[in-house]
């Protein structure tokens, strides 16, 4: 039976979908595919937020860059994306639409954007896109709502990132908007010229779109923006307090609280009151809404019929087998044994692969890209969901893990690759794992681990112990008595034989000389200049080499391979040659890359196939020719040099390592 919790969540849902499109079958398809979706992005949610909660019980002050989304509020972002086909498909087929019905679209978009970012795109989204305020005004109001992160923005990074929202909402809306240049070469949207128009409906999206069960500095249940102020007075001493309605304590980190930014950007009563106190111009007397152009042919019966300011009472009855059906999906996933898969982006296929015989799968999407999903193409299941954020920036991905029977395992990772220039877009880097696990591995997979269960401490423990058992090992060895190895094999040592002294023969002459033997150098012999037995057999190796060839794998191999024949001739210790037959020795470069990273590997590798010298140099990301260039000069370096450090025992025939007897 459903809960009323859960009721009330796919209600209110309905009513979000219904105010975008006002038409109860479009609202019914996205609800449902919205709750499919957030069936698996609802864990790894909340795997977030007992991360911060973790820290912030130990006393660490957690400072969130990026919305953390729990409760109903993956699903109200999934209902936001989900909603966007059906868009494109009214728009596409030419059905009439009003101001007020593109007006709502274009403000969920910049929300939308801001919700995958962080507040600070919610600001420059609303407060230049919307309300047309200036580039000092927004970093006013910057500096009350983040002052920790305020100082490291200046006006180029504003007009940077309103740049690349443009650029987002023209990929969106196409040849509907209009760009045009204002005054000091900025570029700007031809706007509506009666914005009041939809003044309510731009009120009531910012309203309905702003986060669930969401607080700011104005209207929290425990929270003010007064004792937010005070928190960072030691910051900016000088930032004001604006009065609150509720003058409750606030809790540990709570005015740090990204959502809480959000919030205060998004909400129009809030962000009202926040405008008021700095001193700014009403919001929405500087309502600029760019104005849309509309085609004239448009079909007969064409025109949406709902009205959005008054959604129907939705059926009871259709809302619990609503329930049921993605019960019975969610129990139907967990028997399902997926063979042939889809991927989808946004509702389009991308990718169709077979489980048995793919391995992995990477690709990049764009940065406007929203939710990406893996459906069994046998019974159209979705089997693996993820909305795409921009909430992983340090070089490390978002990597997941989904179970299913037979043993198979899908393994996603995500990154966002930032752009350096923040007017140009990013990009997602996914790669997708496909494995068949072994019996142990996939038990071992099932094990959960305890809250308080800390990896670190765990391994550094067990490396702990087994030092603990090889030193107590070895201190037992050592405290044994050992018999000597030399009596042991020739047994007792016998006396020596008394040497008498020579005498003369009887003729008179001298006896015979006797020509000493040969003895190894003893301990008192003076030792080999300069040299040590890790450096003879270094020698032996690297003295002998005198002509290499040159090969490259990978990347621009023939870029890879003159550079190194390039640099090795500079180099001056060996000598470049293309025939097999008069090479001692072969260079090899291979171009390896990593996920988010990428290196070349150099080697040395003699006629017998051994390898004499190998290193390797990592490669400034993107992997352009002059990155890749330098790192092969670096490594030629490093080899020349060692190939250099050898070349007295190779010239010099007192310091000479013997070749070593054939057998």
């Amino acid at each position: 039976m459903a809960s009323e919790a859960q009721k009330k969540k796919l209600r209110r849902g309905l009513d979000l979908a219904y105010w975008i499109i006002p038409d109860e079958e479009t609202a019914w398809k996205t609800v449902t595919l919205a709750a499919e979706a957030i069936q698996n992005f609802t864990k790894r949610q909340d795997e977030r937020s007992w991360y911060r909660g973790f820290w912030e019980k130990k006393g660490v002050r957690v400072n969130p860059t990026k919305p953390f989304l729990c409760d109903d509020q993956p699903f109200q972002v999934c209902v936001l994306e989900k909603i966007e086909p059906f868009e494109l498909t009214q728009e596409a087929a030419g059905i009439r639409l009003t101001d007020e019905d593109f007006a709502v679209r274009y403000v969920k978009f910049l929300v939308r954007t801001a919700y995958k970012a962080n507040a600070f795109h919610a600001l420059i989204g609303l407060g230049k896109l919307v309300f047309s305020y200036s580039t000092r005004n927004l970093i006013d109001l910057n500096k009350i709502i983040d002052p920790l992160n305020e100082t490291k923005k200046e006006e180029p990074h504003y007009r940077g990132k309103k740049k690349k929202l443009m650029a987002t909402l023209q990929e969106r809306f196409g040849t509907r908007l209009e760009i045009r240049k204002r005054e000091h070469s900025e570029l700007t949207f031809r706007l509506m010229e009666q914005p009041e128009l939809v003044r309510e409906a731009v009120k009531g999206s910012l309203g309905r779109f702003t986060l669930w069960n969401s607080f700011c500095f104005n209207c929290g249940p425990s929270l003010s923006l007064s004792s937010a102020s005070h928190a960072n007075s030691n910051k900016n001493p000088g930032s004001p307090k604006l009065p609150s309605q509720n003058t409750q304590a606030a809790p540990p980190g709570a005015a740090l609280s990204e959502n809480s930014r959000c919030h205060l950007i998004i909400n129009p009563e809030c962000f009202m009151k926040l405008t008021n106190h700095t001193g700014l111009q009403s919001p929405w007397e500087r309502m600029a809404i760019p104005a849309f152009a509309q085609t004239n042919d448009h079909p007969p019966g064409g025109e949406t019929k709902g009205d959005r300011w008054n959604p129907p009472h939705w059926d009871e009855a259709k809302i619990d087998l609503t329930l049921d059906e993605l019960r019975r999906k969610a129990d139907q996933r967990k028997q399902v044994e997926p063979v042939l898969l889809s991927v989808q982006l946004d509702g389009k296929v991308l990718h169709r692969i077979n489980f048995d015989q793919a391995r992995q799968l990477s690709f990049c999407v764009p940065e406007t890209a929203g939710l990406l999903e893996i459906r069994d193409e046998k019974t159209g299941l979705l089997l693996v969901s993820h909305l795409l954020a921009e909430w992983n920036t340090a070089g490390e991905p978002d990597a997941f893990v989904f179970r299913f029977k037979g043993r198979r395992v899908i393994r996603l990772k995500v990154l966002f690759l930032e752009a350096l220039d923040p007017a140009e877009l990013g990009q997602y880097s996914v790669d997708i794992g496909f494995k068949r696990l072994a019996v142990w591995e996939w038990w071992a997979g099932l094990v959960t681990l305890p809250a308080w269960f800390d990896l670190r401490l765990a391994v550094a423990a067990t490396a702990l112990c087994f030092l603990s058992t090889v030193f107590g090992l070895y201190w037992l060895w050592s405290g044994v008595p050992q018999a000597d190895p030399i009596a042991r094999k020739t047994g007792p040592v016998q006396p020596p034989t008394p040497v008498t002294p020579p005498t003369t023969s009887q003729q008179g002459q001298p006896p015979p000389q006797i020509e000493p033997k040969a003895t190894m150098p003893t301990q008192n012999s003076e030792p080999l200049t300069g040299i040590t037995r890790s450096a003879q057999g270094q020698a032996g190796g690297l003295a002998t080499v005198k002509k290499v060839m040159v090969e490259a794998q990978g990347f621009q191999s023939d870029r890879i391979k003159a550079v190194l024949a390039e640099a090795l001739t500079s180099t001056g210790p060996v000598t470049v040659t293309d025939e097999d037959s008069l090479a001692d020795a072969l260079v090899e470069a291979q171009y390896q890359d990593k996920t988010g990273s990428a290196s070349i590997r150099l080697r040395l590798i003699n006629s017998q196939g051994k390898v004499l010298w190998s290193k390797t140099e990592r490669i400034f990301l993107p992997p352009s020719e002059e990155n890749i260039s330098q790192a092969v000069q670096n490594l030629t370096l490093r080899l020349g040099s060692a190939i250099k450090r050898v070349q007295p025992h190779r010239n010099n025939p007192e310091l000479r390592v013997p070749e070593r007897p054939k057998p």
